[in-house]
């Protein structure tokens, strides 16, 4: 009992001592020690977590129970970053273990000009699970999105953990979103720089992929730049152009792939898995002379399992869905055919995937496959003062006593 007593009043003086130094515009009060779930609305308490996480905080209770934070609304980061981003933007939160709960919300306004900086992204380092979350990266107004060195991705920069449900994207639809610039090794994607024994489930990213280095290992992709060990992606998707440089000549390990820059087996014998899943856009590398290279539309290198998997044909002729190593499991498709459900085999269009077959002149992700938690709606909505609930959509009615409506993921009225 007075060991526990000892490491209360240690643990206190350590949480004053830390509000002692809280910047300004960084609120914890949110914070009880003991507790494990967190309701995080503010862009000042998502900043507080950050400042925790950089001063090396530890969360969790004795018992060894991880926590859980619940975003509870959407957050634009815009006038948080213009009063106290500075030059350099939004400091990652650095190390995930428990649980981040996007709740169907959005983080909007994320921007970060860190080029000296290894590990890069809303998040440092996943170890936990990040879920049900959409980020949207300002790269507006002469912004650079988000800018790292090493390992660069719009999530996260690692990921060792669990991701599911996740949408990273860019305000701007021209332009760069994420960089990744380094006189090393790179690792730079659209919604994870580097994946290690990962799981991704229900993921996409429409961003576009910029990375340039001068030394051996480049590893750019629309999602990921880099998956290795046994990792697993299922039902994922990349829309972004993927660029890559190897600045001053040759370089070995220079992989670009509109998914993934390469997929890698780990020195036991552990390969990663990709599972209905697709790329659209346009990948270059530059680079004269690079040795050991390969370019996808894709994925760049393969040394993993691919099933059912898909890349936009018409988008670089002359490129193959895999750069090198084995393309086995990867298809390509002419446009018209990714607007067919049909083309995609093994695929669940009942509760997963969707396709605008609507015929509109904009349809829903150009018509390509798109999952259906992304999916929104715009409705015409009416509703009486009756008793039952009474509620008009798009001229349907509908009555209803729990006097509550739910129109697509997260969104009640």
């Amino acid at each position: 009992m007075r060991k526990q007593l000892l490491s209360l009043i240690a643990f206190v003086a350590a949480t004053l001592s830390i509000q002692a130094q809280l910047p300004d515009g960084h609120d914890i009060s949110w914070f009880v020690p003991g507790t494990t779930t967190f309701t995080l609305s503010t862009a000042e308490e998502l900043a507080g977590l950050s400042y925790l996480s950089y001063m090396g905080h530890t969360f969790g209770d004795n018992n060894g129970n991880d926590t859980t934070f619940i975003l509870g609304a959407d957050i634009d980061l815009t006038p948080w970053l213009e009063a106290h981003g500075g030059q350099t933007g939004w400091k990652p939160i650095n190390k995930l273990d428990g649980v981040f709960d996007g709740a169907g919300h959005t983080i909007k306004g994320l921007w970060m000009n860190q080029p000296l900086e290894a590990i890069v992204g809303l998040f440092g380092l996943n170890s936990g699970e990040i879920k049900d979350l959409t980020v949207v990266i300002d790269n507006s107004d002469g912004k650079e999105g988000v800018q790292g060195s090493e390992i660069v991705g719009g999530l996260a920069g690692v990921s060792l953990g669990a991701i599911s449900g996740c949408t990273v994207m860019q305000k701007e639809a021209s332009g760069t979103a994420v960089r990744g610039t380094s006189a090393y090794i790179i690792r730079t994607g659209g919604l994870v720089g580097d994946s290690q024994n990962a799981s991704f489930i229900n993921c996409m990213a429409a961003v576009n992929i910029a990375s340039a280095s001068s030394f051996a290992g480049i590893y750019t992709g629309g999602l990921v730049g880099q998956i290795s060990s046994a990792s697993t992606f299922v039902n994922c998707y990349a829309t972004g152009t993927v660029t890559a440089e190897a600045i001053g000549g040759a370089v070995t390990n220079f992989y670009t792939g509109g998914l993934a820059g390469a997929v890698s087996m780990d020195i036991w014998g552990n390969a990663p898995t990709l599972t209905n899943c697709y790329a659209t856009g346009a990948v270059s590398a530059t680079g004269s002379g690079s040795i050991a290279t390969g370019t996808g539309l894709l994925v760049g290198r393969n040394g993993g399992t691919l099933t059912n998997t898909f890349y936009n044909s018409e988008i670089a002729p002359l490129l193959s869905g895999v750069g090198a190593e084995t393309a086995e499991g990867c298809a390509p498709l002419t446009s018209a055919r990714m607007r067919t459900q049909g083309s995609f085999t093994g695929w669940d269009f009942d509760q997963t995937w969707a396709i605008d077959a609507s015929g509109s002149v904009a349809p829903f992700n150009n018509g390509f496959p798109y999952l259906r938690s992304q999916q929104t709606q715009t409705i015409t909505l009416s509703v009486s003062a009756t008793d039952p609930f009474t509620y008009t959509v798009n001229g349907t009615t509908v009555t209803d006593g729990t006097n509550r409506i739910t129109v697509g993921k997260g969104s009640a009225f």
